[in-house]
C-alpha cells in the first residue's frame, strides 16, 4: 500500500518514479493537486490495485480517467471532488 495523499510536491514527473511498483494493491493519491491526466496513464498500469483514491485531483478530466479501465480488480474507488469528471 502507498499513501501519498495531500502531498503537494508530487507531480506527473514524480509519478514516473512509481512505475516499478507493479504489484501495488492500494494507492491513495487524494488531493495531490499537481497531478493531471498524464499521471493516470501510470496509475492505469497498476493492474493489481484493489483500492484507489484519487479524490480532489482537480486537474483530472475524462481523458485521464479513461486510463483506469484496466483496473478490473478495484473493490474501492474514491473519486470525490474531481469536478472535471462528469
Amino acid at each position: 500500500a502507498l499513501n501519498i495523499s495531500w502531498c503537494d510536491r508530487i507531480d506527473d514527473e514524480g509519478m514516473q518514479s512509481l512505475t516499478s511498483l507493479v504489484n501495488l494493491q492500494e494507492l491513495n493519491i487524494a488531493y495531490c493537486r499537481l497531478l493531471t491526466d498524464q499521471s493516470m496513464t501510470i496509475v492505469g498500469n497498476f493492474t493489481n490495485l484493489t483500492r484507489l483514491d484519487i479524490s480532489g485531483i482537480t486537474h483530472l478530466t475524462d481523458d485521464g480517467a479513461k486510463h483506469l479501465h484496466l483496473l478490473k480488480g478495484l473493490r474501492e474507488f474514491n473519486i470525490d471532488m474531481c469536478h472535471n469528471i462528469p
